[in-house]
């Protein structure tokens, strides 16, 4: 008896076999991919392409009675005032400035939190300390205030001495 004859079917050298397996699983695994995609294109289209219509008024002469399409074109009249301006070097050295804020400060700063409190060696105070830096970015800011006005008041509504900012 040969070894082929003890394999199963797919395992054989013929190569229609494996041929004919793939092409009956593969449509079968792809029916499902459709409904899991069309979120994420959903998403990109509405928050990605639909604000792109919006950025022809850089080009117009925009009227709100007119809306955009009726809008008279000015080509590049707008962008060139814009460069021309007086204020255009200092928006620029803003902007840029910013941003090499954002990336020397902000970006390392959340790294930096993350290895100090791995460092601590008490559970209950790194539970302690991570929630209370991480709970403005689950409350509301408007909460978060009122918390503190409300730990500031005595039983009658005055502020305690400590907390009085005068």
């Amino acid at each position: 008896m040969d070894v082929r004859d003890r394999l199963p079917v797919y395992m054989t050298d013929s190569s229609d076999c494996i041929r004919s397996r793939r092409q009956v699983n593969i449509p079968l695994r792809e029916k499902n991919r459709p409904p899991f995609i069309l979120p994420a294109f959903l998403y990109f289209l509405i928050f990605s392409y639909v604000p792109m219509y919006g950025v022809q008024i850089a080009f117009k002469y925009y009227s709100p009675r007119l809306g955009i399409w009726g809008s008279t074109w000015t080509g590049m009249e707008n962008l060139n005032r814009f460069f021309d301006s007086y204020y255009f070097w200092r928006l620029l050295r803003n902007t840029v400035g910013l941003s090499l804020y954002n990336l020397i400060v902000a970006f390392p700063f959340p790294i930096l939190l993350a290895l100090v409190f791995n460092e601590v060696k008490s559970p209950k105070l790194k539970k302690a300390v991570q929630t209370i830096s991480y709970a403005p970015h689950f409350i509301s800011v408007v909460v978060l205030v009122g918390m503190g006005m409300r730990a500031g008041r005595g039983l009658h509504g005055e502020a305690q001495p400590g907390l009085c900012l005068r």
